[in-house]
């Protein structure tokens, strides 16, 4: 796997320190690192303003003298693609209230240690596998169809067609089980028999099924199905 990666630190020592840990522990994971480093937050932003900066993963330091990391990163938040987790940094253990009212991914406490890099990249890597973008396409009422992965809720199998399910429109198509799992990234999980729902459009679940954001649908877990779904939604969170 591939991650795009941006550390933003005004002090040269940890920034060079962080970014030799984490093309380290990227590399032990055998995943790709592209690491961009800033030491300061309006640079970031103009790069993340002209495209210069794709980040998946961004390391934000929590103290600098020009813009904080908590100010900077909501502002980073609507420039770089949906779905990018931000990590805060700080010599001090007091700031870890910070990233809880800027959604933060997780925080991290100076000097950072290996271990602890390393469980952050693993649940980042998770979580950023489910959350890759992608289209699918169909064909469906003699029409080719491309939906985004984000748009679907869940597909399920009547004999040798598939309902695929949005927020707004249902269509239905002729495959299989086998054809549509093989086509469909991770993100899409087996609830039950001829079941798939999209693990990043769940907003809660229970014992027996699955609510959806901004959706009235409901769905059906089965109990043999229960664990991997549950285990997949907290990937996510």
């Amino acid at each position: 796997m591939t991650i795009d990666i941006a550390l933003i630190d005004d002090l040269p020592q940890d920034l060079e320190s962080l970014r030799r840990a984490v093309s380290e522990s990227c590399t032990a994971r055998g995943d790709r690192a592209r690491i961009a480093c800033y030491s300061d937050g309006p640079t970031a932003l103009a790069d993340a303003g002209s495209g210069r900066l794709r980040a998946d993963l961004v390391f934000v330091d929590v103290m600098m003298p020009e813009q904080s990391g908590v100010e900077l990163i909501p502002e980073l938040r609507r420039l770089l693609p949906k779905g990018c987790l931000f990590v805060l940094t700080s010599s001090n253990h007091g700031y870890i209230r910070a990233g809880y009212g800027i959604e933060a991914f997780d925080f991290l406490c100076k000097p950072i240690l290996g271990p602890e890099l390393r469980e952050v990249l693993d649940r980042a890597a998770r979580k950023l596998r489910f959350q890759s973008g992608g289209v699918f396409c169909f064909h469906a009422d003699r029409t080719e169809h491309r939906l985004d992965y984000d748009d679907i809720l869940m597909l399920s199998m009547e004999r040798n067609y598939a309902i695929v399910t949005t927020r707004t429109k249902t269509y239905i198509l002729r495959t299989t089980m086998k054809d549509l799992t093989e086509q469909l990234p991770e993100r899409f999980i087996q609830c039950a028999r001829g079941k798939l729902i999209n693990i990043t459009n769940v907003s809660a679940i229970s014992r027996t099924d699955a609510s959806f954001d901004r959706s009235d649908l409901r769905v059906k877990i089965s109990r043999q199905y229960f664990d991997a779904v549950y285990e997949a939604f907290n990937a996510m969170n």
